[in-house]
């Protein structure tokens, strides 16, 4: 959802889950790439990674409390920051990441 459709739907029951759907699109934007998903609390956690104090990866179980994990500090850094802007782009560290070319326009035949 853009900026203007999340204000403008504020009231609406279902804004929380829509809030989680536009943090998992902000980690897609600032990585360009699919963002790891894990769900646990009955809300959705996107690149978690094993704290540096556990012992073993985090174990996410959808009915279960969340296990100590940490996201990336440049990608939440990023996400923090695209959120404040309404057109995301990647950050500083993320260029010379390979990129699809952009499609060509299809040819027409009068």
């Amino acid at each position: 959802m853009t900026p203007l459709n999340m204000a403008k739907h504020r009231n609406n029951p279902n804004m929380p889950f829509w809030k989680m759907i536009k943090e998992g699109y902000d980690h897609f934007e600032v990585t360009l790439q699919e963002p790891k998903v894990d769900f646990c609390e009955k809300k959705y956690v996107f690149h978690a990674e094993k704290a540096p104090d556990a012992k073993r990866d985090p174990v996410f179980d959808a009915s279960a409390k969340c296990p100590a994990y940490v996201i990336p500090q440049e990608v939440a850094d990023a996400v923090r920051e695209s959120s404040s802007r309404s057109r995301p782009r990647p950050p500083s560290w993320f260029h010379g990441a390979p990129r699809s070319p952009a499609p060509t326009p299809a040819s027409t035949v009068a």
